[in-house]
């Protein structure tokens, strides 16, 4: 006997096999991005898992045979090599001004930036404030205030011009000069010194490349743009 589908029963069965349809769709669009479907083989999965030579955050998760990293890049695009030597060069950098301020602490009992404006004033006798904060690049009120503490201390003098009573002009003291002579070079710092080595064309091509650097830090402090870096 032929058996036949009532009118009813088809409907529902058909409408069942679409609301299948529908939720696989929709947990479909609700699985997270790289994960696996349970069935896949674990070969696969195995395959598909990020290379254990990768250091950099956000680097390409491609990877060869074996876990190894082939290549693999920053968000932006370079590669995670020559990154890691640009990382290694900025930590030689970074200690080298350190520990140089230290030496300079520990011999001559002052501060990097307060050397830099001695060294600044000895090299100008006679140099205003405002010529002071332009050579340090620093802003007028912190070349006041380090005037201000050698001031105190005895190494540096103040004198009011003889033509124009409104304009203090800037001495070394005896003892700012004896401690000058005693201070580890550069008096400038270890910094502002190799930079000052350097010619136009390399001076051009360091700021265009810090300059994308300070592009692409996703954070940053500019309000250390006109600070010592012994204060830092």
């Amino acid at each position: 006997t032929r058996m036949t589908i009532r009118p009813a029963l088809k409907s529902a069965t058909i409408s069942g096999m679409l609301a299948i349809d529908i939720r696989a769709f929709y947990d479909a669009r609700r699985k997270p991005p790289g994960m696996l479907p349970m069935n896949e083989p674990r070969q696969t999965r195995a395959a598909r898992s990020p290379g254990d030579g990768e250091r950099f955050v956000g680097a390409d998760r491609g990877s060869g045979a074996g876990g190894e990293n082939k290549g693999g890049t920053h968000e932006g695009g370079a590669d995670t090599a020559r990154a890691e030597q640009v990382l290694r060069q900025f930590r030689v950098i970074f200690r080298s001004v350190k520990k140089h301020f230290q030496v300079i602490e520990k011999q001559c009992g002052i501060g990097g930036s307060q050397l830099w404006a001695l060294a600044a004033i000895g090299a100008r006798p006679g140099i205003r404030v405002t010529e002071l904060a332009r050579t340090l690049s620093i802003h007028q009120s912190t070349a006041s205030n380090l005037i201000e503490q050698m001031s105190r201390l005895g190494r540096v003098r103040r004198e009011r011009d003889m033509v124009d009573q409104r304009v203090v002009r800037l001495h070394a003291t005896d003892l700012g000069a004896a401690l000058l002579a005693r201070a580890p070079l550069p008096l400038t710092g270890v910094l502002p010194d190799a930079l000052g080595q350097l010619d136009a064309t390399e001076l051009d091509a360091l700021h265009a490349s810090l300059g994308r650097l300070l592009q692409v830090m996703r954070v940053r402090d500019e309000s250390a743009e006109h600070t010592p870096l012994a204060d830092l």
